[in-house]
């Protein structure tokens, strides 16, 4: 029995919904002209818009970020499956360095991209690549310009005219933004569309910073020390010559790192060398020395057993005072280290696995916060992890060196004591 009201309710309100539906109508039907022009002009405008609106294109790479630390197969499936390494760790210390000032200003200087070519059309102003002119502008150092500098470029009887004023082809010549030099492109024939073009340059740090804001490093998971790079351009050439010159600076950047640290090693073990040859030519002449002031010119089994025992003495002497002596640098290189330019100490002679690896985990260390600091600079939050990590590797350096050195003392001072029974 209480069904039926709710029911009679229900159909009154259809009813009425649908009186209002057709009271709606009623009103708008007149002004239906009206409503096709206001959606047909939506869509020409729709139309128009995209046409003239500038396109923007994005370039992608993909970079596999280096660790010697694990010895990882060339093979790109291979390093899909091990790949499970801390993102944190190198995959982030990589991240920063790709998007460091540093990198990115030796790619737009490289590439010059505080040059930048356009067109003014009917509706909207073009970019150009210098692939695309007929004439290129060549800054002979492009960090020179301080100030933005622009005006139109033309082709007239071999030479540009710039800014009213005229300028050879092939050749650096002075001009407020430096030297600078016009270059021809053949490959591009000369129109009247492409005979005059509008030539911007602007501060290379400038052209760093829209460098960096089009630039998006992520990695493609959170495990993964896999990252892509992608740069968002309104020239497509553009875009791709960047990244292709980002992932060359940032190999040739790290290659050349490591050379400087082979190369200071090296030569800090040649020297080293040299010091024990001339310590042992030392204890040659001495031996020559004393046979000539005690007239010895054939000694018998017994003479020669003598002498062979001081040499070998002396020579056990020298390499412990060496070893001594790298002890002394490497100690004075932990207590002075960030108030010294000198250069790291290798452990020639030392032989002892706990310092040893102390010292390499402290290089390698250095080595990670040198190369932090030199691409992202002073501010970047890797630097006190690296540092304290430093801290806590010197008590226990410094503790072994003076383990090793009284060592050295007491085997030299038997040895002394063997030379003088003989």
């Amino acid at each position: 029995m209480q069904d039926k009201p709710e029911q009679y309710i229900s159909q009154d309100e259809a009813i009425n919904q649908g009186e209002q539906i057709q009271r709606l109508l009623y009103r708008i039907a007149p002004f239906w002209p009206l409503i096709i022009l206001t959606v047909l002009a939506g869509y020409f405008a729709a139309r128009t818009y995209l046409r003239y609106q500038v396109p923007i294109y994005t370039a992608k790479a993909r970079l596999i970020v280096n660790d010697e630390s694990e010895q990882k197969s060339a093979n790109l499936q291979e390093i899909f499956k091990l790949d499970n390494r801390n993102l944190t760790s190198e995959t982030e210390k990589e991240i920063q360095i790709l998007s460091s000032k540093e990198l990115l200003t030796k790619v737009a200087s490289k590439l010059q991209l505080n040059i930048i070519y356009t067109q003014k059309g009917r509706i909207r102003i073009a970019q150009y690549y210098p692939d695309q002119l007929p004439f290129i502008l060549v800054l002979e150092n492009p960090d020179s310009v301080k100030t933005p500098i622009a005006g139109k470029a033309e082709l007239i009887n071999n030479m540009i005219r710039f800014n009213e004023e005229f300028f050879p082809v092939d050749s650096f010549v002075p001009s407020n933004a430096g030297n600078i030099k016009w270059v021809i492109n053949k490959a591009v024939k000369l129109t009247p569309e492409n005979k005059e073009v509008q030539v911007s340059v602007i501060p290379l740090s400038a052209a760093v910073g829209i460098l960096k804001g089009s630039l998006t490093i992520a990695p493609i998971s959170k495990q993964s020390s896999i990252v892509d790079l992608i740069y968002a351009d309104a020239l497509p050439a553009r875009g791709v010559a960047i990244l292709n010159n980002l992932v060359n600076v940032y190999g040739t950047s790290a290659v050349d790192y490591k050379s400087r640290n082979y190369e200071n090693s090296q030569r800090f073990l040649d020297e080293r060398l040299k010091i024990i040859a001339d310590e042992l030519n030392g204890v040659e002449k001495n031996l020559q020395s004393y046979k000539s002031v005690e007239g010895i010119v054939d000694l018998g089994t017994e003479g020669q057993l003598y002498l062979s025992q001081v040499k070998e003495t002396d020579k056990k002497i020298a390499e412990l005072d060496v070893q001594n002596d790298v002890l002394n640098q490497i100690s004075q290189y932990v207590n002075k280290r960030n108030t010294t330019n000198d250069q790291i100490p290798a452990t020639l002679g030392i032989t002892d696995p706990i310092l040893t690896t102390l010292l390499s985990q402290l290089y390698q260390t250095e080595g990670d916060l040198k190369m932090i600091k030199e691409l992202s600079g002073n501010k970047n939050p890797q630097i006190e992890v690296y540092e304290e990590a430093i801290k806590k590797l010197k008590p226990g350096i410094i503790n072994s060196i003076n383990n090793l050195k009284v060592n050295i003392l007491s085997s030299r001072a038997r040895l002394l004591s063997e030379n003088s029974r003989l």
